[in-house]
């Protein structure tokens, strides 16, 4: 009797999670508009500076910069931030410096302080010298198509916004890194209620590295990269900052208009979360065997329960498995233009995100630390740095909350 009851108890709630996946993934779709549909016919938008840093980026740099400059927009200034490079990214930008007609200039930067995260470091230092009302925060490896930012900026006018993130597309080169990122994004997606996200003053924030957009005047205001010097997870950590700062924050769909090669393999993949998936858990092993178990079970078990347990939880595993999740992933697959079968294999998707994590988290404890881009943060360092930024966003929440006008 009790196996049973376990067996229902695994069914319900597989079912009840990816019943929620779908009303999510609709209200994401319904919330967060396509940028390619916002009009950017205004007379004149806010001046924007671009703020890339870039450690070693000599591969992907020029492109990024070819496309920057490229872009429809009259008041427009670029500043690299060449942070500590060893290869030609510093050559490189200088290059494009000089055909940019003064509208790129690059800071070079030799040395970190102690206390700081090299590309927060940079972000700061970027953002002391940027002239523009618009501030994007982006990466080196990012590609734009000519309208991008000015449509950006036009919704952001649009909207009334202090912070937008734009949702680029994936660049893939095999079938193997479209199915990792087919379920990897879905089920990030699904960690971001989107109908709570897009609430004004909810608790619910969201940041991505190849698109932060935020209001000059609402940035200096929440405290800007300062605030976020030892966050490993600095992307998500600026729209958190945003949004409990109480300012007003929107996400919208760049596929067509921003695009990023994310890693170069399915390796890369699994890689490129090496710093910050445990990172994300708070540098917790019980958060992140929690996350790596849930998120195993979750897509494991409907199959499983296919074949085990009562009728009746057999056949709502069935309905999991050979309803919801196709329909999903597929649709999320479509949606990322990604081929439609990757979508079909969600649970083979979910061992990247898994391995990730596992990566991720024996690294960090076996260093003591994490080591990227050569500095090496001990997790002591790391941990007492976060829980008091924890406990100085907990206050600006209790400050909004406070301060709403409460109902007669």
């Amino acid at each position: 009797m009790a196996w049973g009851m376990i067996l229902w108890t695994l069914a319900l709630l597989s079912l009840g999670l990816w019943l929620f996946y779908l009303v999510n993934a609709l209200d994401c779709l319904r919330l967060f508009p396509r940028l390619t549909s916002i009009p950017a016919d205004e007379a004149r938008l806010p001046s924007v500076t671009v703020l890339v840093p870039a450690r070693n980026e000599e591969r992907a740099l020029a492109r990024c910069l070819e496309s920057l400059l490229a872009q429809e927009l009259d008041e427009l200034e670029i500043i690299v931030l060449n942070d500590r490079s060893t290869d030609q990214t510093g050559r490189i930008a200088e290059k494009w410096a000089g055909r940019s007609g003064g509208r790129l200039r690059v800071i070079h930067l030799s040395a970190l302080p102690e206390g700081w995260l090299g590309k927060c470091h940079a972000l700061h230092r970027g953002a002391a010298e940027a002239r523009g009302e618009i501030l994007l925060f982006t990466d080196g490896d990012v590609i734009f198509e000519p309208g991008a930012i000015r449509q950006a900026v036009a919704l952001m006018v649009r909207d009334r916004l202090d912070h937008l993130v734009v949702l680029p597309s994936l660049i893939t080169h095999t079938f193997a890194e479209q199915v990792a990122l087919t379920s990897y994004a879905l089920n990030l997606t699904a960690g971001i209620p989107a109908r709570l996200y897009a609430r004004h003053g909810s608790w619910v924030y969201l940041g991505i590295g190849a698109f932060n957009m935020v209001k000059r005047r609402a940035y200096d205001a929440a405290g800007g990269h300062e605030r976020l010097r030892l966050h490993v997870v600095d992307d998500m950590a600026l729209g958190q900052l945003m949004k409990w700062s109480g300012f007003r924050c929107l996400a919208a769909r760049g596929q067509g208009l921003v695009r990023v090669r994310w890693q170069d393999s399915l390796w890369g993949i699994v890689k490129g979360l090496e710093k910050n998936a445990f990172a994300a858990t708070g540098y917790s092993l019980p958060v992140a065997t929690l996350a790596v178990s849930a998120l195993t079970v979750m897509n494991f078990w409907p199959w499983v329960g296919l074949f085990v347990g009562p009728g009746a939880a057999r056949m709502i595993c069935g309905v999991t498995a050979l309803g919801l999740q196709p329909l999903l992933g597929v649709g999320t697959a479509i949606t990322m233009r990604h081929h439609p079968l990757s979508g079909l294999l969600l649970p083979l998707g979910s061992l990247a995100t898994s391995a990730a994590f596992a990566h991720s988290t024996v690294k960090t404890l076996r260093l003591g630390g994490i080591r990227w881009r050569e500095t090496f943060h001990s997790t002591r360092e790391l941990k007492a740095w976060l829980a008091d930024y924890r406990r100085e966003m907990r206050e600006r929440r209790r400050r909004i909350r406070s301060a709403r006008p409460r109902p007669d």
